[in-house]
């Protein structure tokens, strides 16, 4: 059969066998006076075979599609309860969140972090092993010399040193993962008011427009505010932590290591608090950056269309401060990751100053 033929036939049967009780006179109708038949008239016994073979092909289609759907709902309806609501009650519905490759790298570098910890203990034990001591007590000294200088070691307050140690772990870890995507979710809030200025592309922008985007980005500054009244203590905190560890690092570079363990839980850990420092400083530096970015485009709107909407709109952008802060003592943006490590290479040079006296 020519090829084109058996395409532009294809294509009306294919549309055809989406109806149903297609009767022999309709085929005839679509093969041959349609427009297969008009271009293609010399070739009607090719037709008629066709049209043959595909007489009916409805039911057969309809009754595999019935099959399929009843094999795939045992499965796909399995928890499914036939309820019926009506308008005005109360829903619970169920949100099934997967986890990102994201998600998964950093457990797996906040999991190797705290394994290398507890290894570099480990080997410390081994290395300076007190035969009047048991190997379990040598270790909890050695790791937690903050403790267990002041008070006597037993088993009971060891497993609760270090159940509070695992604990205060992973709060650490997950203040900081909480304050990356409460950013993450508000920034991209400002970058949906960017986006819809952008795509009006200033054409049909009218006093509506302008105040009903001015208003769009009003409401999601008040929820700004509200989140950062809510979150100002967990972001204090947070800089507080890291800034703290990274300068307990720097000291202890002054310290000779002997080991590969050692040397090696020491620059990954350092590495660590830096990318953990410089990612809540980034991602809540990008609440800030999303806020200012319609500005660029306000300046640009045309003067045909520039009216008392647009100036208020720039008026407030530029006199509102957007972003998280840790109660109004710092407003987190990209300069102020400069300010932090500003902070912690004059300590660096004070440990390099005195650091000799401190031996």
């Amino acid at each position: 059969m020519d090829h084109s033929l058996s395409v532009e036939i294809s294509k009306i049967l294919l549309n055809v066998t989406k109806f149903t009780h297609v009767t022999y006179s309709y085929y005839w109708k679509i093969l041959w006076k349609g427009e297969a038949g008009r271009r293609y008239g010399n070739h009607a016994w090719q037709s008629r075979s066709l049209r043959i073979r595909y007489q009916k092909p409805d039911p057969y289609f309809r009754r595999n599609l019935h099959a399929a759907y009843e094999r795939y709902s045992k499965y796909y309806n399995l928890r499914r309860r036939h309820i019926s609501f009506k308008e005005g009650d109360l829903v619970w519905r169920r949100n099934k969140i997967l986890s990102s490759a994201a998600d998964f790298s950093q457990q797996i570098l906040i999991l190797v972090e705290h394994l290398l910890f507890i290894l570099n203990d480990i080997s410390k034990t081994h290395k300076c092993h007190d035969r009047s001591y048991s190997g379990v007590e040598e270790y909890f000294n050695i790791a937690y010399p903050q403790v267990f200088s002041l008070i006597h070691f037993s088993y009971w307050k060891a497993i609760l040193v270090q159940t509070a140690n695992i604990l205060s772990t992973i709060t650490w870890n997950y203040t900081d993962s909480f304050i990356i995507l409460v950013s993450s979710g508000l920034a991209l809030r400002f970058t949906q008011i960017a986006n819809k200025i952008e795509s009006k592309k200033f054409q049909d922008s009218d006093d509506k427009f302008w105040r009903e985007t001015r208003e769009d980005f009003n409401k999601i500054c008040k929820l700004s505010r509200v989140i950062d009244e809510n979150l100002s203590a967990l972001v204090i905190v947070s800089f507080i932590n890291n800034t703290f560890f990274i300068c307990i690092q720097l000291y202890n570079s002054l310290k000779e290591r002997e080991g590969f363990t050692e040397k090696l839980y020491y620059f990954y850990s350092f590495a660590f608090l830096l990318l953990r420092i410089t990612s809540v400083t980034l991602y809540g530096a990008w609440i800030n950056d999303e806020s200012r970015k319609p500005l660029d485009m306000l300046h640009s709107v045309p003067s045909m269309q520039y009216n008392i909407e647009v100036n208020r709109f720039i008026d407030q952008i530029n006199t509102m401060s957007i972003g998280l802060t840790g109660w109004n003592f710092f407003l987190v943006t990209r300069g102020f990751l400069l300010k932090i490590a500003r902070t912690i290479l004059t300590f660096e040079l004070m440990i390099l100053e005195f650091g000799p006296a401190m031996k």
